[in-house]
């Protein structure tokens, strides 16, 4: 009904109340499916399923999940990969999560007109992918706390925005189960970029 494709619905306010509908159901399936993925990840419960995996057509992947909802938010979204890469061995699952977690945050906090970015890159022994924004941005004390379960950055700008909380608290746990590492560096209105490491073979870790 939201998207008329029966046609028009014959009253503006019901138009109003399906979004609104519509709005919430896919917030309480985002709640249940953020709690069941953390819940399963510290109970140990998440095993990983690693494959030799393309990383430049999984981003792209990511990219068109989330270019709807980043130009619906008047922001801009872009990507830079090397053409050629080596292949990532990976959970492309996790690896999906991971990126368009950091995607969705990313596009959350950024406000219209701004632009978020993924840069990756292969150096030594890892992949390296940094999502950067032009978004509001965390406050340094706050950033200890921000991959903790249910953590929002609270008494932050980051509190008025709708969320579970489990956002990065997934990112930082699945990267740890690849025996990767997070980095996050922001500052208040300028922007945040989220850096994660992956090893570029971790065959002897799966």
């Amino acid at each position: 009904m939201d998207d008329k494709i029966f046609g028009p619905l014959g009253n503006d306010k019901y138009a109003g109340y399906i979004g609104d509908i519509r709005t919430s159901a896919v917030h309480l399936l985002d709640l249940v499916s953020d709690i069941l993925d953390i819940s399963a990840i510290e109970a140990g419960a998440f095993s990983l399923s690693r494959s030799d995996i393309a990383l430049n057509e999984v981003l792209l992947e990511c990219l068109n999940v989330m270019r709807v909802q980043a130009r619906d938010a008047g922001i801009e979204l872009t990507m830079m990969v090397p053409k050629k890469l080596p292949t990532l061995h990976a959970d492309r699952r996790a690896v999906k999560q991971i990126v368009i977690n950091l995607l969705a945050n990313a596009v959350k906090f950024t406000l219209r007109g701004g632009r978020v970015n993924i840069d990756v890159s292969a150096t030594g022994d890892a992949f390296l992918v940094a999502v950067g924004d032009t978004g509001i941005g965390i406050a340094e004390d706050l950033l200890p706390g921000i991959v903790l379960p249910f953590d929002r950055g609270d008494q932050n700008p980051h509190e008025s925005k709708e969320g579970t909380g489990l956002g990065l608290a997934i990112v930082h746990s699945l990267v740890a189960l690849h025996g990767g590492k997070i980095e996050i560096e922001s500052v208040v209105g300028v922007g945040t970029t989220v850096r994660v490491s992956f090893p570029l073979d971790n065959r002897a870790a799966a």
